[in-house]
């Protein structure tokens, strides 16, 4: 006559345990990046494209909404919005617009948790557009002249 074994039972501590793994790889496949900084919203999107030494090399523009300013074609955005920068993955870096209620400055240097983004903002008076010029500390290169910031008069 053959004996049926019993199934073995998992230690309690071992599914607690496994319980909060998976709720904790839930919550990290879920959470948003751009909550981060504080805004839900992610109204313009830059991919930056960046050598081996980190510098960029080139930017793809992820929005709908292109402009031109002096024949120059580039990202509209509103006064008050804020250059953001993170890492993103290999292939390069990721900068976008945040709305925030501080005015747009002249000159603005933040910095992420891991590494700093400085930027320059330069009003053209004749058309009332301002243009960012965005740098990586470390770099020499300018990012893109294309990024048009337009004054809503």
């Amino acid at each position: 006559m053959t004996h049926k074994r019993a199934p073995a039972r998992l230690p309690a501590r071992y599914l607690v345990a496994s319980a909060w793994i998976a709720l904790l790889s839930l919550a990290a496949c879920h959470t948003d990046r751009s909550t981060q900084y504080g805004s839900a919203e992610m109204p313009h999107q830059l991919d930056i494209v960046a050598d081996e030494e980190g510098c960029p090399t080139d930017v793809r523009a992820r929005d709908q909404s292109p402009c031109t300013s002096e024949g120059v074609e580039g990202l509209c955005v509103q006064p008050g919005d804020w250059l953001v920068w993170s890492a993103e993955d290999a292939e390069g870096f990721r900068i976008r617009f945040e709305r925030e209620r501080t005015p747009l400055r002249r000159d603005c240097e933040m910095a992420t948790s891991q590494d700093p983004l400085r930027c320059q903002v330069a009003e053209d008076a004749a058309d009332g557009v301002y243009k960012y010029s965005v740098f990586l500390l470390g770099c020499e290169e300018e990012l893109d002249p294309r990024i048009i910031v337009r004054r809503v008069r």
